[in-house]
């Protein structure tokens, strides 16, 4: 290779120089490997370097700086979320946790649909009054007429349900 090169004159080699000026200066892959090479430090590739360092740490804080915000709106929003619910079905802070609990367990994706489930499951579970049995489709009218003659006292009743109609009618 050496050989090759002291074949041209000196004002050849000069303008070999410099029409590779040009190719140096646009590619930052020459000046790396001309840097390799011959242990050079172009000043140009050591700002662009520290520039592209610069930028990545600038954007990866922007990022971070994103995400907290996105956060912390949720997390706001989820709040919010929370509170109303908790006022709307008038809940306590216990009973939050188990509407919480159930949002888990259920697939609930919101506090209001979850507490109001919790508040109907609760309500349904309880008993309304003590009389409950009276209101009850099980219970038998005491009438003595039923037990001895049943389809008597049916037909009774029934004439009795068709007047009462008749005379609403009017």
């Amino acid at each position: 290779m050496a050989g090759k090169w002291s074949q041209y004159t000196e004002e050849q080699k000069d303008l070999l120089l410099d029409s590779l000026e040009g190719v140096y200066e646009k590619s930052d892959v020459i000046k790396e490997e001309i840097e390799k090479n011959f242990n050079f430090t172009d000043p140009n590739l050591a700002r662009s370097r520290q520039h592209r360092a610069e930028v990545e740490e600038l954007r990866t804080q922007l990022v971070s700086l994103e995400n907290k915000q996105a956060e912390k709106e949720i997390r706001s929003r989820i709040d919010k979320e929370k509170a109303d619910a908790q006022a709307r079905y008038k809940l306590s802070d216990d009973e939050m946790k188990e509407v919480s609990k159930t949002m888990i367990e259920s697939g609930i994706g919101s506090y209001d649909k979850a507490a109001d489930y919790y508040r109907l499951s609760k309500q349904a579970a309880t008993p309304t009054s003590d009389k409950i049995r009276e209101h009850s489709s099980l219970t038998l009218p005491g009438d003595v007429e039923l037990f001895k003659d049943r389809v008597g006292w049916a037909r009774k009743e029934a004439y009795k349900a068709i007047n009462e109609i008749e005379r609403n009618r009017a």
